[in-house]
This record gives structure tokens, C-alpha cells and sequence, in this order.
């Protein structure tokens, strides 16, 4: 499974969860019921959604399932997703191992608001050497951030952001971000921020356009989810499209 890029969730198991969604506890038989499946099928989905984090389960009889708070949920479920990623593709460096014989450690810090997000990711903009792939929620960003990919421009990193969303734009941020030497398109909402640094470095968060200030998520330093994130970004810049006057 390529982190973000399938989901692992079968359409059944997704209908239990968007269920639970509404905050009430449900048993098997009340989910078989609104559903209109059986009780089996359901412990067989509802299996899946406690195994990724994103429910739990009371052991009480009955046996009843809800829905976890959306920051353990989301922490828990990019933590299987690391180890999943480990177990199927990590044979492929042996050890640890990259392809130039350095030795690739994995490192994970979670983040938890949008000023820990900016703070960090302004810190490894300061080391980035090559690239900086950015698909962002397109709110304004503080001055300290716009001078450090001011300066990474200068050191020749070549910054491109897929923007989500044209309502949080203004044609006076565009110019300047363009003016700076950042290439700009945009790509439909996917209620996600990822940040790739130099094909190393990962940033996965969060993205709620009613909460902006939210920014709960990831940042993996690994090179080979760095690679395979990096992959993702190439695939959505290819059928993005630049942002015209008339967008804004």
C-alpha cells in the first residue's frame, strides 16, 4: 500500500465510519440495521477502522463502536501507515540503507497546530538544497516564512506550491509569490497539506478550511517516503493548471 496514494478501506468500511461520524455509539446490529448489511459484514469492517485508530471498541456486552477523536485518529492512522511502508518496501534498502551507502534513520515529530507546522517547516526550508514541493491550503503566509523561501530561491531551490484553494487567494500574494521565483498552480480541494523537502523530508497534515488554524499531522524525515511523496506531488503538478487573473 503507497501511503495516501489508495486508501486501504473497502467502500463498506467506509459507510461504517462515515456512520460513526455522528458521535453516538453503535453496536453491530445497529450499524447491520442502518446499513442495511449483516452483523458479521460489520465486525469484519468495523475490524479494520480499530486496527487503523480511526474507532474504538467497548468491550462491554454488547459490543459497541465509536468514533475516536480526530487527532488521535489521524496520529494513529499515519503510524500504520509508516509501519505498513516499512514492512513492504523497506527490504528494498537493506538495513536501513540508501542507495549511496548513508544510512537512512526514520525520524517522526507530530505537530499539532498551524504556528508548530510553520515554525518547523521554516527550519528545514533553511537547509533544503535542491527542491521544495509544497501542496498547500493557500492562506496568506507570515513574513518570516516568505523570507525563508525567499532565501531558499536564492540558493537556487526550485519551490512550487499546488494551491487548494483560489477563495483564500489574493492577486497581490500571487505576484509576490511569483516575483520570488515560485512556481504556482492549482489542484481541487484535498483537504491535506503535504510538504516535500529535497525528496527527504515529509510533512503531512491536516487541512480544515473552517478551522485554518488546525494543522494537526506528521513530519517524517526518511528518504524513501520522501521518494514516494515526492512521486505523489509529480503526479497531481502534471494535471494541475496554472492560476490565471481571472481565478482570483
Amino acid at each position: 500500500m503507497a501511503i495516501l496514494t489508495r486508501s486501504p478501506l473497502s467502500h463498506q468500511s467506509m459507510a461504517v465510519y462515515q456512520l460513526l461520524t455522528r458521535g453516538k455509539a453503535l453496536t453491530a446490529k445497529d450499524i447491520a440495521r442502518d446499513l442495511g448489511i449483516l452483523p458479521n459484514a460489520v465486525h469484519r469492517s468495523a475490524g479494520v477502522l480499530v486496527e487503523l485508530g480511526l474507532i474504538g471498541r467497548c468491550d462491554a456486552r454488547p459490543v459497541r463502536f465509536q468514533i475516536r477523536p480526530q487527532k488521535e485518529a489521524i496520529q494513529s492512522y499515519l503510524l500504520v501507515s509508516v509501519n505498513t511502508f516499512m514492512k513492504n518496501f523497506s527490504h528494498k534498502e537493506k538495513d536501513g540503507a540508501s542507495s549511496n551507502g548513508a544510512r537512512a534513520n526514520l525520524s517522526i515529530s507530530f505537530i499539532n497546530t498551524r504556528s508548530q507546522l510553520l515554525e518547523m517547516t521554516n527550519n528545514d526550508t533553511k537547509t533544503a538544497c535542491k527542491s521544495i514541493n509544497h501542496l498547500v491550503s493557500g492562506l496568506e503566509l507570515p513574513a518570516e516564512t516568505i523570507l525563508s523561501l525567499k532565501k531558499a530561491v536564492d540558493r537556487g531551490v526550485r519551490l512550487r506550491f499546488l494551491v487548494q484553494n483560489l477563495d483564500e487567494l489574493d492577486h497581490v500574494m500571487i505576484y509576490n509569490w511569483k516575483r520570488m521565483g515560485l512556481d504556482v498552480r492549482h489542484f481541487p480541494l484535498l483537504e491535506a497539506r503535504i510538504i516535500v523537502f529535497d525528496s527527504k523530508i515529509v510533512y503531512l497534515t491536516s487541512y480544515n478550511p473552517r478551522k485554518k488554524e488546525e494543522a494537526m499531522g506528521v513530519r517524517f524525515s526518511y528518504p524513501p517516503i520522501g521518494r514516494q511523496m515526492n512521486e505523489l506531488f509529480e503526479r497531481r503538478w502534471k494535471i494541475s493548471r496554472p492560476i490565471k487573473p481571472k481565478d482570483l
